[in-house]
């Protein structure tokens, strides 16, 4: 009867996706291939029941889920595991590799990193003088509440990756995208101790969904295509600049 059952779900997912599915009949094909032989669609309710949504479901702690009637440790490995490569999928799909255009591209960049992300993390991409990607790297993870700005180790990668720019973007994953008052403090240190080695700090981004703050350039509109390419056009202007003085200083 189970093995009968199955075979339709499957078949059902193979011709229509998970577009028709509702959340249990989702979970409950997923946990076939964790369940071989129990019926899997009480499970799969009682973790809808319980977490509510299926992206509550794949955030859960494995603690959490395992706590759930019918979960063991492989079907909460398998959970955990289906997010992260759904997460590692976006960022693989997201990939830049052209030179940010404006500032805009940028916030959007970040937003699609901080995707999946339940706790504070920072991040950092290093930028070259015409917006080019050099490298992106989390620097820093805390609580689902809190985390710190680690400036001289991001000073320190700036260095070793020779990048003249550094964009920044921290999440607020249950909050809003409004930066506190130690994430202004914390900008104003970290542009500061990036000016001391000769790197421009782009921007320093907060990020709370799709939402997304300013703090550097806290007037800024980010909708406002014309203004987002000002800023970046001034950056860029302001870059080679600095690199003329310099060859003159050194010629």
């Amino acid at each position: 009867m189970h093995e009968g059952h199955r075979k339709r779900v499957r078949e059902r997912f193979l011709t229509e996706g998970l577009g028709s599915f509702p959340l249990h009949n989702i979970i409950e094909l997923l946990l076939f291939y964790s369940v071989p032989r129990r019926d899997t669609n009480e499970i799969a309710h009682r973790l809808a029941d319980k977490f509510g949504s299926l992206s509550s479901i794949l955030d859960a702690e494995f603690e959490e889920l395992v706590d759930v009637d019918g979960v063991g440790e492989n079907s909460a490995v398998l959970i955990k595991l289906v997010r992260d490569i759904a997460v590692e999928y976006f960022c693989d799909k997201n990939k830049h590799t052209e030179p940010f255009t404006d500032i805009g591209q940028v916030a959007d960049y970040f937003k699609n990193l901080f995707i999946g992300d339940t706790d504070e993390v920072v991040r950092a991409l290093f930028l070259n003088v015409d917006g080019s990607p050099i490298r992106c790297e989390k620097v820093a993870s805390g609580s689902p509440n809190s985390t710190v700005l680690p400036i001289r180790e991001i000073a320190r990668l700036a260095i070793l990756y020779d990048a003249p720019v550094v964009a920044v973007a921290h999440n607020h994953p249950h909050g809003i995208a409004q930066p506190s008052s130690e994430d202004v403090r914390a900008t104003h240190d970290l542009d500061a101790a990036l000016r001391a080695v000769d790197v421009e700090l782009f921007e320093h981004f907060v990020v709370a969904g799709d939402r997304c703050a300013t703090i550097k350039y806290p007037d800024i509109d980010l909708m406002d295509k014309s203004e987002r390419i000002c800023i970046l056009s001034q950056l860029h202007a302001s870059l080679l600049a600095k690199k003329s003085e310099k060859a003159a200083a050194d010629a």
